[in-house]
């Protein structure tokens, strides 16, 4: 999208994004309290239901409460429709008000967040900014987002599994040093 990092130095931009500024402030409203964010992104209208998060058997100690999930999904979609109906059934007329504001109402332990147009409207770039630029639409809290491709999302890995992750694959000072062999005279 225009206004993003990635074409900051485009002398012409004409397309415009679904990323408005209004989508992009919810977003980082509901990343706001996450420390470490794990997120998808998926625009199909017929997304349904986002798989659980679930914790293994192991009696660790594990900061859940530092671990977000967001999902930025269309707003057209199966699940936001299914979720606002869900949320409607609500007597409380001013708790639903409240509780439809986009990147406030979340599904499986992920925080949805919309946009208003679904796959099939997008531009190559809309689709895309979620994974190659995420700092556009992430609180500045966040200190580590974890990506899940969409292929993966039959099977969330355990919370543990995230953490492991997260601690071992994205900490630079973890990562494997290479070792240079020293060749002697």
């Amino acid at each position: 999208p225009c206004w993003s990092e990635c074409t900051s130095n485009a002398s012409i931009c004409t397309t415009e994004s679904f990323w408005t500024s209004k989508t992009v402030s919810a977003s980082q409203s509901a990343t706001e309290d996450c420390r470490y964010l794990l997120y998808m992104a998926n625009f199909s209208s017929n997304l349904d239901t986002l798989n659980e998060m679930v914790e293994s058997s192991v009696d660790a100690a594990w900061p859940r409460h530092l671990l977000c999930q967001v999902a930025f999904v269309s707003k057209k979609s199966k699940l936001v429709r299914r979720t606002f109906s869900d949320l409607l059934k609500n007597e409380d007329s001013k708790a639903q008000t409240s509780m439809v504001e986009n990147g406030k109402i979340s599904s499986n332990g992920w925080r949805l967040v919309w946009i208003d147009q679904d796959e099939a409207h997008l531009s190559e770039g809309d689709l895309m900014l979620p994974k190659i630029a995420p700092e556009s639409l992430l609180s500045t809290n966040v200190s580590k987002a974890f990506y899940m491709e969409l292929e993966h999302l039959q099977v969330i890995p355990t919370l543990q599994v995230v953490w492991f992750l997260m601690s071992k694959k994205l900490d630079s000072k973890a990562l494997p040093t290479r070792r240079v062999r020293e060749t002697r005279p």
